[in-house]
């Protein structure tokens, strides 16, 4: 039973108060003292301070290792930017260590989100000393803003650049910040004469820059590079966006038969179809569906859309109907629903009324079907059939009130208010009466006014309830509505 709170003497509060902030007090002390001790950050950030500026090259893990030793600083990464401004400022350090330290700075601006106090703090180094690593960092934050002389800083770096990757990386980025429709063919040879991660590599590159023909010509399903599936719906696409249908009806369908989960499969059969229909031979793939497995419903499905988009619909109906009479379970609700839509734009709207009768015969919980028919009679100006349809549904389902109240919501929709009362006072006539239908016509009343006979429903409701029934705060809530507090706070009192 719900209780009512009972004002307590303020005197007396007031101690108890004074009683729990002592022990709050002490537990934060003992909480203290269970902490870790306080110099473990400081600790990992003096080693990352000192790694940073440890080597003649700059150690980038040793720049993230900083930041993220940063973050859980008490000072945060303002904090530490400013030691190091500190320490690259000490004329006592050496020269080299003065310009990691600022490099460094630049990489954690950058980092942070503030590419201009980046672009400074790297300026600053290379004003000190001119290094491999200053002014790749210069060209790339140059290049990170879309600014065009990046290409001569990248250039600065490859006649400085010491270690194989960085030539390489310096390579690629001087094409790609170079990249027009005349000079691609320079990443095309110098992808010829590297081994195939790198030609992968740079095929992705040539696909950014819209030259997919050169892409597919480069590309080879490799596994370092993911797998079969994306692969070769990255191909399939670029098959497409290059004119070359067959091609990518071919990789379409590699992609297809390398897919997992359904969601791959139906973006692969996707990709079939778009290939079909950029070569505008729609009925060579129907031709390529009909012998299909009965069972693989993303087939099936596309079998349908394609002669749903070529205005077969009794083709489309004709092989639903053979697809449901197998073994396997047919294709889904989704599309049985739009199959029925198929038979009224072939004109064949008595075929669709057997088909809707029919599912209701074989599923006469499922409302939809219901539904669906009810509303193709409201739409032909027929309600006295629309009405017999729900009738139907109630013969059906005498026994199963959730069902009816389901129904009876629809038929609102439709403007059988009156209809649908009826109704669930039949079935709780020879059921018994239960609290979610009683509240359906207290509400139905109250939307319309009837305020007499919704509280009537609210006194039959009350009768049937059990104390402690979940539905009294139902209860409560409509004897608010009503304007009756005192009736819904009887109830919690009692």
């Amino acid at each position: 039973m719900h209780m009512i709170p009972v004002r307590r003497c303020s005197v007396c509060a007031a101690a108890r108060c004074a009683r729990w902030l002592r022990n709050a007090c002490a537990a934060v002390v003992v909480g203290l003292a269970a902490l870790p001790a306080a110099t473990e950050p400081a600790t990992a950030l003096t080693d990352a301070l000192q790694a940073v500026a440890a080597t003649d090259r700059l150690d980038l893990q040793a720049v993230g290792r900083l930041y993220d030793a940063a973050i859980l600083d008490a000072d945060g990464v303002g904090g530490v930017l400013e030691r190091l401004r500190v320490f690259a400022t000490d004329a006592g350090r050496s020269e080299q260590h003065r310009v990691n330290t600022l490099l460094a700075m630049a990489h954690m601006h950058w980092q942070h989100g503030d590419l201009a106090a980046a672009v400074e703090a790297a300026d600053a180094a290379l004003a000190r000393r001119e290094t491999t690593d200053g002014l790749l960092l210069k060209a790339r934050l140059l290049d990170a803003a879309g600014d065009a002389a990046a290409d001569a800083w990248y250039e600065r770096v490859g006649a400085d650049a010491e270690r194989g990757e960085e030539k390489e990386f310096v390579a690629i980025r001087r094409i790609m910040a170079q990249a027009t429709a005349h000079n691609v063919d320079v990443l095309v040879e110098l992808a010829s004469e590297r081994d195939q991660d790198f030609r992968n590599r740079a095929a992705i590159a040539l696909a950014v820059l819209g030259r997919p023909n050169e892409a597919l010509a480069l590309y080879r399903v490799t596994p370092a590079f993911g797998p079969d599936f994306r692969q070769r719906t990255r191909m399939a696409d670029w098959a497409l966006a290059s004119g070359t249908a067959d091609l990518a009806k071919t990789l379409a369908w590699q992609a297809f038969e390398a897919a997992g989960p359904r969601a791959d499969r139906l973006y692969a059969l996707a990709l079939l179809t778009e290939a079909y229909r950029e070569d505008d031979a729609l009925d060579a793939l129907l031709s390529r569906l009909e012998a299909i497995d009965p069972a693989d419903l993303e087939l099936v499905q596309t079998r349908i859309d394609v002669l749903v988009e070529t205005a077969r619909y009794d083709e489309a109906i004709s092989f639903y109907q053979t697809t449901a009479d197998t073994d396997a379970a047919g294709v889904e609700g989704t599309a049985r629903r739009r199959l029925l839509g198929l038979y009224q734009a072939a004109g064949r709207d008595a075929d669709m009324v057997a088909e809707y009768r029919r599912l209701m015969a074989v599923e006469p919980h499922a409302v939809h079907w219901y539904a669906g028919l009810a509303v193709y009679y409201v739409n032909s100006t027929a309600p006295a059939e629309a009405l017999a349809v729900w009738r139907t549904l109630e013969t059906a389902n005498a026994d199963a009130p959730e069902v009816l109240l389901a129904a009876i919501e629809r038929m609102g929709e439709m403007g059988f208010g009156t209809e649908a009362i009826a109704m669930i006072e039949r079935q709780m006539a020879q059921a018994g009466e239960h609290a979610a239908g009683l509240l359906f016509l207290f509400n139905a009343h109250l939307e319309h006014g009837r305020s007499d006979e919704a509280a009537a429903i609210l006194e039959r409701l009350e009768a049937i309830l059990p104390a402690d029934d979940s539905a009294i705060r139902d209860l409560a809530d409509a004897y608010e509505r009503m304007n009756r507090a005192l009736d819904a706070v009887r109830l919690f009192a009692a």
